[in-house]
Formats: structure tokens, C-alpha cells, sequence
């Protein structure tokens, strides 16, 4: 909207007035321009005067929505223009028609007489021009109100400008560093039944990955604006835990990772078991940092052949990759379906082959994808097969290597040592019994003290593993 068409008026809707249009009646259109007085100016639709050219009683009073009109027959009447000066015209030029009568008298006074000190001089008033002096009083008196009320509007005007750069400049800072909610939460007496947003609980989650529960309870101490621990967790419950891999758990797996500042810390191993479902999972936890993730689950029978692992754990290593993580490796215990998969990737620790336990990582050619048993799982079977087999044969060159009087490992091992059953021979501490440092230095001292040098290389056996 454009601004004021008054002369000497610069008001606009920009600077706080209320502006009004011209009337579209050719009568009252006409009568408002006759009290703008401005000559040779050409009016247009968008045309329009301010508030402060109208007196108060040309307004209707204030509505319940605060707005304000005209009345039907107002008009301006308050400008702030100089008062036109009438010039005096000239005095006719006249003739003498008549001669003069040598009969009229004529009165001169002497310069040499003194004149009457005494004379008062009346100077008298007409009506008229007490008017013309009480007419332009009012009218100067009217114009400065006029100058008043639009300094106090201009004042008004400033004040609540300045005032509201000073909000906006404080709100831009407080956005700078924290999101909308966490800015209103800063207004509030308490966070209680607040309604945080994604991006702040994804923040928390970062916060709260990098400095743990202790760490994170003192920032909320802090008076730092962010979700309790509890908000946390119930939002973590609408997640879904679908049978499959669990794709939103790689989102907040993601805000994990970019918390890690160590690159070693982004090393990871992929682990395949089969368990059943009891209340508490336990896994081998990191070297670096100690973190582990359930990243997938499927429901199997009894019997399940391992070939279908490889597409899954393609699926799982692209997106841990996707997410900043290196997986390294991959463990998992010698199940059946663990073998059949082993022996689809080519991996193998036989006799008489070549040891492999690796195969080439399916997103980098420089990277090497390693097979790792499982070493709970190695111990009870390295355990039972001592028990069930009695002797144990190890390669040529590694008796060559050590020295070892004979290749065979922990020969005629008695079975009242350790005669476990079904269940226990499942146990790790079971086979931990055996291949202990108390059996390998059993071993040597029976074999100083019967004379057995075979039994030296069990004990080397056992002393290898249990470190």
C-alpha cells in the first residue's frame, strides 16, 4: 500500500498508521481533494490518506475487534500546509475631472511651532481583523497537534521496531544452538508433558551415546533443555522389532556412530549364534569402546540350511557400512548351518588343505572379510573332543617348530578327570576345567614324574589355547 497522499505527510501502513482509501463517489472524492489542496495532482485507485488527517469525531467507535472506521459523511480536515497570502491589488490610476474651488480653505501648520507632547494616539481594531488574528491561532494551533500526534506516532513506531529487533536478534541466537521446542521449553517452569520433536530426541541421543546415563543426568542438571531419560526409552519403544533385519534400529545405530571420534572405534564384528529367547542377551562387547547391537533376528526350525545366511549378512554389512561402521570380521559357533555356510564361502581349516578364513569383503576389493570361530563355542569343542576321541594329531611342522616329542595331543587322557554329561558338556566352564593352567602344569609334572614325554606336548596344547 502506498503512502500518505497529503503534502508533507510521508505516514504509511509500513510505519503503523491506518491508512484509507479515497470514497469511489464522484461527490465526496471531490470534496476530500478540495481539502488537500493540491493543484494539478491526478488521483488513482490506490490513493489514499492516513488517521492522523481525520479528527476524532469523524471516527466510529472502536469495534469488539479493536478495528476502527469512518463515518459515512467524513472528511479531512487536519493538514499541515502554509496559509495562502492575498496580495493587495493596486490602486486605480485617477483623474481630476473638476478644477478646484478657490473658495476651499486650506490649514497648514508652522514646522517652527512646537508640537503637544500630550497627544494620544488611539489606535483602534476593527471586528475583522480580531477574527483573521482568533482564525489563524486556531489553525497554527491545530497543525501542531497535527506534529504532535505524528511525532508520538513515529516515536511509537521506532520504539516497538527497536524493541523487536532486539527479540529477533535474541531469538536468532537462541536458534543458533537449539530447536524450537527446546526454545520454548526455556520459557517454561517445567519440561513436564512437553512435546519434543524428532530432531531434538535425536540430539539427546547423541549426547547421551557420547557421555553415557551419568554424564547425561548432569546436563540435565544443567538446565539444559532436553527429554529426560525415561522420554527417551518411550520413545525407543515405538520402534518396531519385526522378525528380519531391523532397519530403524541402523537410524539410531547411525547417531551412534557419528559420536565415535577414534576411527578404530568404528571396527566392528558381525556375530551369528542361535539362541533361545530368554530375558537377557549377552555378547562379547567391543575392544575399543564397549557397545554391541542387535541388529537382526529371524525365527528358524530345527534344522536350517546356512546358504541362505549369505544374501543376509550382505544385507547387514551394507548398511552398517552405509552408516560410518567397518565391519572387520564375522564369528559365529560351528553349528551345522554355520559349516554348511562356511564351506559355500570356500572357508576351511582341514588337515590336509590350505587354512582359509577369509573372503573378499562384498563392498571393497582391498578389504579382506574374515570367518572367526566362535571361542566359547571352540573351547567345548576342543574340550569333547579330547573326551571322546582320546587322541588328538597336530601337523608335523608345528611339532618341528616347538620341539615337541610327538604330534599327538594329550594321549590317553583319563576320563575320570572330567566324565561330564549331556548338558554340562554345553558348558564353557566345564571345558575350561580341562584346558586350564592347572591341567598343563599337572601335565608336566607327570610327565618328569612317569617318565612321559608325550604328555609335554598336551600341556603345550593346552597352555597355547588357554592363553
Amino acid at each position: 500500500m502506498p503512502g500518505c497522499a497529503a503534502i508533507g505527510c510521508s505516514n504509511s501502513y509500513k510505519k503503523g498508521f491506518l491508512m484509507k482509501n479515497f470514497p469511489k463517489e464522484p461527490a465526496r472524492r471531490k470534496l476530500w481533494l478540495s481539502k488537500m489542496k493540491r493543484d494539478n495532482w491526478v488521483i488513482n485507485n490506490y490513493s489514499c490518506l492516513c488517521e492522523t488527517h481525520f479528527e476524532p469525531d469523524m471516527w466510529e467507535k472502536t469495534r469488539e475487534d479493536s478495528s476502527r472506521r469512518l463515518k459515512h459523511d467524513s472528511v479531512p480536515t487536519l493538514f499541515c500546509f502554509t496559509k495562502e497570502v492575498k496580495k493587495r491589488k493596486p490602486p486605480k490610476n485617477r483623474q481630476m475631472t473638476k478644477p478646484l474651488d478657490p473658495k476651499m480653505e486650506i490649514s497648514s501648520v508652522d514646522a517652527s511651532e512646537p508640537l503637544d507632547n500630550n497627544l494620544n494616539l488611539v489606535q483602534g481594531l476593527s471586528d475583522g481583523i480580531i477574527h483573521n488574528n482568533l482564525s489563524n491561532n486556531d489553525q497554527l494551533y491545530k497543525s501542531m497537534v497535527f506534529k504532535i500526534n505524528h511525532y508520538k506516532k513515529q516515536l511509537r513506531y521506532l520504539s516497538d521496531k527497536l524493541k523487536k529487533n532486539e527479540t529477533n536478534k535474541s531469538a536468532k541466537l537462541l536458534n543458533s544452538i537449539f530447536n524450537n521446542d527446546q526454545t520454548e521449553a526455556l520459557s517454561r517452569k517445567s519440561t513436564r508433558f512437553m512435546m519434543w520433536s524428532n530432531p531434538t530426541i535425536c540430539k539427546a541421543l547423541k549426547i547421551k551415546f557420547s557421555c553415557g546415563n551419568n554424564g547425561y543426568e548432569e546436563v540435565l542438571k544443567q538446565k539444559i533443555p532436553l527429554p529426560s531419560q525415561r522420554t527417551l526409552r518411550r520413545r525407543l519403544q515405538m520402534l518396531k522389532f519385526d522378525s528380519g533385519i531391523l532397519n530403524e534400529v541402523f537410524k539410531f545405530l547411525e547417531i551412534k556412530v557419528q559420536t565415535f571420534q577414534d576411527t578404530h572405534k568404528k571396527e566392528c564384528v558381525l556375530i551369528m549364534d542361535e539362541m533361545a529367547i530368554i530375558p537377557s542377551n549377552v555378547f562379547d562387547v567391543g575392544k575399543s569402546t564397549r557397545w554391541k547391537q542387535t541388529v537382526a533376528y529371524y525365527f528358524t526350525g530345527p534344522s536350517v540350511n546356512g546358504t541362505v545366511y549369505s544374501n543376509i549378512i550382505t544385507d547387514l554389512i551394507i548398511k552398517c557400512e552405509s552408516i560410518g561402521l567397518k565391519v572387520m570380521a564375522i564369528t559365529s559357533d560351528m553349528g551345522s548351518s554355520n559349516q554348511r555356510l562356511w564351506k559355500y564361502w570356500n572357508i576351511t581349516a582341514k588337515k590336509c588343505c590350505k587354512v582359509s578364513n577369509f573372503l573378499p569383503h562384498p563392498l571393497d576389493d582391498n578389504r579382506n572379510l574374515f570367518v572367526i570361530a566362535d571361542v566359547p563355542h571352540l573351547f567345548k569343542n576342543i574340550k569333547n573332543m579330547l573326551m571322546t576321541n582320546k587322541v588328538l594329531f597336530i601337523s608335523n611342522e608345528l611339532q618341528e617348530k616347538y620341539e615337541l616329542p610327538t604330534n599327538i595331543v594329550s594321549p590317553k587322557l583319563s576320563q575320570n578327570d572330567l566324565v561330564p554329561s549331556h548338558f554340562q558338556k554345553m558348558k564353557v566352564g566345564k571345558s575350561t576345567n580341562v584346558i586350564s593352567h592347572d591341567v598343563c602344569s599337572a601335565l608336566r609334572f607327570l610327565a618328569d614324574e612317569l617318565n612321559k614325554p608325550e604328555y609335554l606336548t598336551t600341556a603345550w596344547f593346552i597352555e597355547t589355547i588357554e592363553h
